[in-house]
């Protein structure tokens, strides 16, 4: 049970994991590859949660119930927060087109398969990226789907030791290769899929059966580094493939494939090193680190669909003034979700936790009925109201009057006026004969004012 004692540098890691990913997003220039820091992630919660359900069925304390309370009252209260006000700020700002893609985004989101459908939109490097609110909800999907199976499979194996060793060394290789042989030819896919990105869920997961159950055959050869690679050699090493991934990798180069290898292997040998390693109890263990981990999760939450909607709202790329305004915005709202929102339902007593999962269970099903119905266009956006959605539908329309309709060149460019029948008031397109095919709609919608 020594493995559950709290390590102050995990936190710390989590601040670098969560530090690049915000950087790349809000700087992509100044970090090119900061998106490995979602690797950094995957293999620390491979550790954390790993180690918590070995701990604990080694004492015969395991409990399916109490495992998906705990989950849930770690997720869902930030994440329902960041959905509702996600929707809310949608509602308000975003086209009709768009507002039916947050929904499916929405419902991804809740019902934890965003990956999925983000595999089937354009990649995560794509330029259109910075225009879905939730694109970055794709890895907690990945999290949560792999820890629905894990423990079932860790369980049924549990008591026949080898046999855990050669479930994790087994998927760790078998996503591997997967991950490397299908990058080239399916990189999307490759990118969203959990099969492909279990391997670095599963580095976490060996690290913890090694601490947890030191004397198994299938993690002596990892006693067996540790036992000649001094702990601050560890611990340097993995800060730079770190600090060479982060640095040298950019949104042109195939991810994950071989080069996912960089971060996992830098985060695994971090870990490995504990606490007390120089670079560990400088760096991590500071207690500026340690805090920026502890809000680390809501900082995730909240950074990407405030800079997405402030690019959406602006309709051009921000300046880097306004890119640190939005970082320490997010970082406000981190703080409060934080303390206001995570804390009092993680820690409070467990009679209050059950409650609270079974009401964040609701709402964050109801959170995904929602975008559901948003993205059946059953709820429609706040634009429906002024008849945009009409107007760009429209565009596909090819049907159009052609009496009250006046052509004039001028400059080489084409002028359509068009005057409505029913009243005195003109209406001046410029374009060209695409443009024809608005004129229902524009008539329509004036004939209502």
């Amino acid at each position: 049970m020594k493995y559950l004692t709290y390590r102050p540098d995990i936190d710390g890691l989590r601040a670098v994991a969560i530090g690049t990913v915000v950087l790349y997003h809000a700087f992509p220039g100044a970090l090119p590859g900061g998106f490995i820091g979602v690797d950094i992630f995957f293999v620390i919660s491979g550790f954390l949660i790993s180690g918590i359900v070995f701990a604990e069925m080694e004492t015969d304390r395991f409990s399916f119930l109490q495992f998906y309370v705990r989950r849930i009252c770690r997720i869902f209260p930030a994440l329902a927060l960041v959905l509702s006000l996600t929707c809310a700020v949608g509602w308000l700002w975003l086209f009709p087109s768009d507002w039916l893609r947050l929904g499916q985004e929405t419902r991804g989101g809740a019902f934890f398969f965003a990956n999925f459908v983000f595999m089937n939109q354009a990649g995560y490097f794509d330029q259109a990226s910075i225009q879905k609110p939730l694109l970055h909800l794709w890895s907690l999907a990945i999290e949560e789907q792999f820890y629905l199976a894990w423990p079932l499979a860790v369980f049924l194996v549990y008591r026949r030791r080898i046999a855990v060793g050669v479930l994790i060394w087994v998927g760790l290789i078998v996503s591997f290769v997967l991950n490397v042989s299908q990058v080239a030819s399916h990189p999307v896919a490759t990118f969203y899929m959990p099969t492909t990105r279990a391997w670095e869920l599963l580095v976490g997961c060996l690290l913890a059966y090694r601490t947890q159950l030191p004397e198994a055959l299938s993690t002596r050869a990892l006693a067996a580094i540790e036992s000649v690679v001094r702990p601050d050699i560890r611990a340097a090493v993995g800060l730079a493939l770190i600090v060479i991934a982060a640095t040298f990798f950019d949104s042109h180069q195939l991810f994950p494939g071989w080069r996912a290898l960089l971060p996992t292997l830098g985060a695994a040998l971090l870990i490995s090193a504990g606490a007390k390693a120089t670079i560990n109890r400088i760096l991590l263990t500071n207690p500026a680190a340690v805090f920026v981990g502890l809000i680390s999760y809501p900082l995730y939450l909240w950074h990407w669909p405030i800079l997405s909607y402030a690019t959406i709202y602006k309709g051009g790329a921000l300046s880097v003034g306004e890119s640190w305004l939005l970082v320490c915005l997010a970082a406000a709202c981190s703080i409060a979700t934080f303390y206001l929102v995570e804390r009092p339902i993680r820690f409070g007593q467990p009679f209050v936790r059950r409650i609270a999962a079974a009401a964040l269970g609701v709402v964050c099903a109801s959170l995904g009925l929602t975008g559901h119905l948003i993205a059946l266009n059953i709820v429609e956006s706040n634009a429906s109201r002024f008849g945009l959605d009409r107007i760009i539908s429209a565009a596909g329309e090819w049907s159009y009057p052609t009496a009250d309709l006046t052509i004039e060149a001028s400059h080489g460019h084409v002028l359509r006026k068009f005057k409505g029948s029913d009243g005195p008031n003109a209406v001046l397109f410029f374009g060209d004969s695409n443009m024809e095919m608005y004129w229902p709609r524009v008539q329509f919608l004036a004939s209502l004012t």
